[in-house]
């Protein structure tokens, strides 16, 4: 009895299908395993409160002080002047979010208060972490 083998294909298609497979199963693997999060330029200890508003949220973009009164908008370093240009368009009516650094001197917060008070911005939101009693 003769059997008779099964012809391979030769189309290209047949043998790159495998490989797209493997590829998309990459792909949903990393978007499903991957978390997207805002990196600090440098760390910070935020102060705590008592209470809690949950209307701050971490998308927008942050200006961020450490105790050495570091800047830092969003996830870029920049230096005091350079915040003033990024505040020129900033619209009067819009909080802007700020964490400093729980350790950070009164007398900075105010020079950064000042700044910011300067380039028009009239609200500010103060980052706390929230301390469970």
């Amino acid at each position: 009895m003769i059997i008779k083998q099964p012809q391979r294909s030769n189309s290209s298609e047949t043998s790159v299908l495998p490989l797209i497979n493997i590829v998309f199963l990459l792909l949903i693997f990393f978007m499903v395993t991957g978390t997207l999060s805002q990196q600090w330029p440098f760390s910070i200890q935020s102060p705590t409160t008592q209470s809690a508003d949950k209307r701050a949220k971490m998308s927008d973009k942050v200006l961020s002080i450490n105790a050495g009164g570091d800047l830092a908008f969003g996830d870029h370093k920049l230096s005091r002047k350079q915040l003033a240009h990024k505040l020129d368009d900033w619209p009067s009516k819009k909080p802007i979010k700020v964490r400093a650094d729980g350790n950070l001197k009164s007398q900075r917060f105010d020079e950064l208060l000042t700044t910011l008070r300067h380039n028009g911005v009239r609200n500010v939101d103060l980052l706390t972490r929230h301390q469970q009693s």
